[in-house]
């Protein structure tokens, strides 16, 4: 199977047909690193995934997430103006016969109440402004829509999804995942 049609299934699924793995336990998809200290030791750092789902029609197509992308780190962005302003990155990541096959960088916005892609920014050339460009706005394709929503759902997300689009007023762009 190609990578293409791993993602095209993935993206095309609904949440019914996926099967969450680990109830209890492990995941067993972790990430060691260390942090460093000036004039101390390293401290060894470990994050992992705390969710998994298996593809119900064909069961060596996976999901993970849940692991975090900036460790505690709060991300800032000028369309979070919820409630709750707090933006976190996480992983999510699609399996294939257990193997990683691609990751997606996914944001939780409102405490958890709606889940986006990392955007991309669009802007124009202006001379007047900041190294000859002006932010005009963010933008995401409609695949890393689709796949921000499922993992939304599959974690038990309310279905405010499509509202929350409008509210941080992203621009929803024909296109695949961008590399």
């Amino acid at each position: 199977m190609r990578l293409d049609e791993i993602l095209d299934t993935v993206t095309g699924s609904t949440p019914d047909e996926w099967a969450k793995v680990n109830r209890w336990g492990t995941t067993f998809l972790h990430e060691f690193g260390s942090v460093g200290f000036p004039g101390g030791e390293s401290q060894l750092t470990t994050d992992w995934h705390s969710e998994r789902w298996v593809y119900r029609p064909y069961a060596a197509i996976g999901l993970a997430s849940g692991m975090r992308s900036h460790g505690d780190r709060e991300l800032s962005f000028p369309w979070a103006t919820f409630p709750d302003p707090a933006v976190r990155g996480f992983w999510a990541d699609v399996l294939y016969h257990g193997q990683l096959v691609h990751r997606e960088q996914l944001l939780s916005v409102d405490g958890g109440r709606a889940t986006f892609p990392t955007p991309d920014v669009i802007s124009v050339e202006n001379e007047k402004a900041t190294l000859g460009r002006e932010y005009v706005g963010e933008e995401i394709t409609d695949t890393e829509w689709r796949f921000a929503c499922l993992v939304h759902r599959l974690e038990g997300g309310p279905d405010e999804q499509d509202s929350y689009l409008r509210r941080a007023g992203l621009v929803l762009v024909q296109g695949w995942f961008r590399w």
